[in-house]
């Protein structure tokens, strides 16, 4: 990547050298902060969007794994809500719910997941590309189950409230 300077155009490497505070390039002209910045920032832009389809992409063969190559009896009905690939792209934190508000349930099949953790990277590291596989952390996500809370008791207050029609 280089830089252009503001003062003499010649464009240079990102090798720059700060001296008093002021950034300055190989001809001794001052190069304006804010290029720099720029540049910084489009960098960031393109490793998170590489992150999030990194992500996104994880997520897909995450699930089809899941659906179609594990048999562990522990792991019930999962559901991959997220995956999030951290910038440096080794580890992978992978948010799953589970369709029920049992709490041995979760117990058990959070455990099958870590279990089965080292086999379910391999066939993930099978079809995904890339020269290192982000390692999966396994998090879950009490969103679903509380829903189905809240719509037991719901449905619950529903049918106190029937038998008063006349």
């Amino acid at each position: 990547m280089s830089i252009r300077c503001v003062k003499c155009g010649r464009e240079y490497d990102i090798t720059l050298f700060e001296y008093d505070n002021r950034i300055m390039c190989d001809c001794g002209h001052e190069v304006l902060l804010q290029s720099l910045i720029e540049i910084t920032k489009k960098k960031e832009d393109t490793m998170s969007l590489r992150t999030r389809r990194l992500g996104e992409l994880y997520r897909d063969i995450l699930a089809e794994v899941l659906g179609k190559k594990v048999s562990d009896p522990r792991i019930g009905m999962v559901s991959i809500l997220q995956v999030d690939i951290t910038p440096d792209l080794t580890s992978a934190n992978v948010m799953v719910s589970l369709m029920t508000d049992d709490k041995e349930q979760e117990e058990n099949t959070m455990e099958g997941l870590n279990s089965a953790t080292h086999y379910i990277e391999r066939l993930v590291g099978k079809q995904l590309s890339v020269r290192t596989l982000p390692r999966i952390k396994w998090h879950l996500s009490h969103g679903i189950s509380h829903s189905i809370h809240i719509q037991n008791i719901l449905d619950e207050i529903h049918s106190k409230e029937e038998p008063h029609n006349d």
